[in-house]
């Protein structure tokens, strides 16, 4: 559309499964995770990642899994995918203590089910960072890509009338990982400071949005990654520097 900007050379990484890429979006690496299991099997105990970086610069962060239920919820239960929540596979978060998931305080409080959006957003306590996934079905892995549709028809506009948007926010939307045939996924970008309508042709990928978050916020680059340097940062779609990170609303 034309009030948001995009890429049209943006790739997952070049392995398949969810928790790879769902890795690489939060951390910028998968820690050697090549396969589809759930955090059971394969946590990990680095606490390099953005939610420890946030915390470190004293910004609030949470995110919202669609159909999780109960807070840090660590098993599949109906829609909601224990691989899909990226967050859980660390064991700074979850809890590990080396024979089961203790699901701390942090957990509790940062990892909550979609429902608690519709409340912060009412109480105007919108997290500086948020990483919302839907469930399996409005995420299009079970449903169609009209129930996808559908979904963010309903769910995007209160996050564009919110003031944690109008005052300065970004959005990001993209899927995890592309095809068997294909790396390659869409990614928009929508925020009072993109460049309307405009349309990237740098090759970007999860580590490039990770590195582009961060520079928004002013956190240091890619963490646990020797290659953080020569991974670009998608400033083209900005109409302004990302090096004076905008204010809080």
């Amino acid at each position: 559309p034309a009030t948001n900007a995009s890429s049209a050379t943006y790739y997952a990484v070049p392995v398949p499964p969810t928790p790879p890429n769902s890795l690489f979006m939060v951390a910028g690496q998968n820690f050697g995770i090549l396969d589809d299991n759930e955090p059971a099997l394969d946590h990990v105990a680095c606490t390099a990642h953005i939610a420890d970086q946030l915390e470190a610069a004293g910004l609030t962060w949470r995110t919202y899994q669609e159909s999780m239920g109960e807070p840090c919820q660590m098993t599949t239960v109906g829609e909601y995918r224990t691989k899909h929540n990226p967050f859980i596979y660390f064991d700074d978060i979850n809890g590990w203590d080396g024979t089961q998931f203790t699901r701390p305080k942090r957990c509790l409080d940062h990892v909550v089910d979609y429902t608690q959006f519709d409340v912060d957003l009412a109480a105007g306590n919108v997290p500086r960072y948020v990483f919302i996934t839907p469930d399996d079905w409005h995420d299009t892995h079970d449903g169609a890509i009209l129930d996808g549709d559908a979904w963010l028809a309903q769910e995007i506009p209160k996050i564009l009338a919110s003031p944690a948007f109008t005052r300065g926010g970004a959005l990001f939307l993209t899927y995890d990982e592309g095809s068997l045939q294909t790396d390659h996924i869409p990614m928009v970008v929508a925020s009072p400071y993109v460049k309307k309508g405009y349309v990237s042709d740098v090759y970007y990928n999860h580590a490039s949005f990770l590195k582009t978050v961060q520079r928004i916020l002013g956190l240091d680059e890619l963490p646990c990654n020797p290659s953080a340097d020569s991974i670009p940062v998608m400033a083209d779609l900005f109409a302004v520097s990302l090096d004076s990170p905008a204010p809080p609303p």
